[in-house]
């Protein structure tokens, strides 16, 4: 999960309770972070691999959370145990770990077409659990990867947000 807000100046926290503050923050500050949440939604789920259902592909969520003193902006997976298969892709599987259970292998065996009977994609299902068992996996780092694609993209839509909500409350003063 990612997790981000938008950075407020001291001098606009100040006019927290100004009804115009309130106004100007609802007008820049929340849009700015529903763009930044779907920029980081979309950088995330393409970096998520389709795989055999496309379950893990689909998991991936986003929200914008609005309160008063910050807007925070998420990015996660709807996936929770026992599926910790979306973990799995972000962080990785360390060597020498328990042997995962080769049927849930079997789908994707099948979807890549590396074979058809059903004895065949059960050897080769088992021959892909034993392997990841031995040498483990790396981790995609989805999560923190897809930040860091969209991150600078993301500041400039909350700098820009900032900027012209100070102008509003300056004009306004």
């Amino acid at each position: 999960m990612i997790e981000y807000e938008i950075d407020i100046p001291e001098k606009l926290r100040k006019l927290n309770l100004a009804a115009n503050y309130v106004r100007a923050r609802s007008k820049h500050l929340e849009p700015a972070m529903r763009k930044s949440v779907s920029a980081a939604h979309g950088a995330v789920t393409r970096l998520v691999p389709l795989g055999a259902t496309g379950e893990a592909r689909r998991s991936i969520s986003s929200q914008v959370l609005p309160g008063p003193y910050q807007i925070v902006g998420k990015v996660q997976s709807t996936m929770r145990r026992p599926n910790i298969y979306i973990f799995v892709l972000n962080a990785g599987r360390p060597a020498g770990k328990r042997m995962a259970n080769s049927t849930k292998l079997e789908p994707w065996v099948q979807s890549k077409g590396l074979a058809s009977s059903p004895t065949r994609v059960r050897q080769i299902a088992f021959l892909i659990a034993r392997a990841v068992q031995r040498k483990g996996t790396a981790g995609l780092g989805i999560f923190y990867n897809g930040l860091e694609r969209t991150k600078r993209m993301i500041e400039t839509f909350h700098h820009q947000a900032v900027e012209a909500m100070t102008r509003e409350l300056d004009d306004n003063a």
